[in-house]
């Protein structure tokens, strides 16, 4: 099926030159004598259209039929070069047959006709360059034809990729030196490590894109995306997870761009997320100052909580009197808050306070006692609060001071008698 030629870039301007292939035989006698050969060529042809080459002969008559046969050839060029699969010549050559004439001065004829040059689209998204060269003969014998010249076979192809993935290799090696930058080792992940790549060390893009991320178990590891295009990876438990990253080219306003060519990526890792380190059971004990007497809104206490050994993740001490026993405080007679201790240490603080309610009560008795989860502290601490409006003395102390004064009481009554 013949295509009709489709020129990207205009025409050629024609190429004249002279062939003077034939000799002027006296009394116009012998075969004809050309005047010139034309051929006139486009610049370009786009790629699975086609290029007719214009040839035009040009012979005053003689007295016996003269042939005359342009030929070309077709070849990758220096510059450039098509692949020889990507055209074809159909016709490559033309014939003209001009006619014997016995006028005394015949005038000139021409004739033409077109040599054909064919493409095919290929894969590559690139313009080639193909050479065609000519040759001519008249009667069998050579003659002069214009110069070898050069057709660009524009690509009309988009982009083959927009978005592509990164080598497996490559991508492997940058999951491996961000997990040894985050956590000191390139073989697996502690549950609750995790680390972070950027989405340039996964792809290569040519346009903007939007990206998802998902795991394939996230009980295992989990995934999210920032705004900047960074990918974390969370790991949560022992056991092993696939996680799946893609690159979809958006427009400026964020829609999915529909194209004939890839526009989406898709890049996979594993990560191994290792079980959870063997550690002692947590023990917490808690410790106080020496004198645990409290005065309502008057002194306070620091408590301190201590742990058997480093805590994994920050911990919170929540302290509570147990209900029951000998406690006779309750829990409007003091204020305490819960202690924490930050990940990787032993220790925290916090402040007891005793409450001022404006009521004449006698001493109260507080104990308490700590739990972080279901751990629970291993002691208790006792403290003692005494009302505001009462002296801060012993009960014994105020024993002995009443019955100094009943004494003297006594004797100042028997002096009198």
């Amino acid at each position: 099926m013949r295509v009709e030629t489709v020129f990207a870039r205009g025409r050629r301007t024609a190429l004249k030159w002279m062939a003077l292939f034939g000799a002027v035989f006296a009394l116009g006698a012998g075969s004809a004598s050309a005047q010139q050969v034309t051929i006139d060529a486009p610049d370009t042809v786009s790629e699975g259209g086609r290029a007719d080459i214009s040839v035009s002969a040009t012979a005053i008559p003689g007295n016996a039929t003269t042939t005359v046969v342009v030929a070309a050839t077709a070849a990758p060029a220096t510059s450039t070069p098509a692949e020889v699969g990507d055209y074809a010549l159909d016709p490559s050559s033309v014939s003209f047959e001009f006619p014997p004439s016995t006028a005394p001065n015949p005038n000139p004829q021409t004739m033409t006709d077109a040599i054909g040059l064919a493409t095919n689209a290929d894969a590559d998204a690139d313009d080639d360059v193909v050479r065609l060269t000519f040759s001519g003969t008249s009667n069998g014998a050579s003659i002069e034809v214009p110069d070898p010249l050069d057709i660009v076979i524009v690509d009309t192809d988009e982009p083959s990729e927009v978005v592509a993935p990164k080598p497996q290799g490559a991508v492997t090696r940058v999951v491996e030196e961000a997990i040894e930058e985050a956590t000191g080792t390139d073989e697996q992940l502690d549950p609750g490590e995790g680390f972070s790549v950027e989405s340039d060390d996964l792809f290569e893009v040519t346009v903007t894109v939007q990206l998802t991320a998902t795991s394939s178990d996230p009980s295992v590891a989990t995934v999210s995306v920032g705004a900047d295009g960074t990918i974390t990876v969370t790991a949560r438990s022992a056991g092993t997870a696939t996680i799946t990253v893609t690159a979809t080219e958006t427009s400026p306003s964020g829609e999915v761009v529909i194209r004939t060519t890839a526009n989406s990526a898709t890049v996979e890792f594993d990560v191994t997320v290792g079980p959870q380190p063997d550690v002692q059971p947590l023990e917490i004990t808690l410790s106080g100052p020496a004198d645990t007497t409290l005065v309502e809104g008057g002194r306070t206490a620091t408590v301190t909580a201590t742990t058997n050994r480093a805590v994994i993740a920050e911990t919170t001490v929540e302290l509570f009197a147990p209900v029951g026993g000998f406690v006779t405080a309750s829990d409007d007679d003091y204020r305490v808050g819960p202690i924490t201790i930050r990940a990787g240490g032993t220790t925290g603080t916090t402040v007891l306070t005793a409450v001022e309610d404006g009521q004449t009560e006698t001493a109260e008795t507080l104990v308490l006692r700590g739990r972080a989860g279901s751990v629970r502290s291993s002691n208790s601490l006792t403290f003692t609060i005494y009302d505001a409006a009462v002296p801060t003395l012993p009960v014994i102390a105020q024993l002995l001071l009443a019955a100094f004064l009943a004494i003297g009481g006594y004797r100042r009554y028997l002096r009198r008698r």
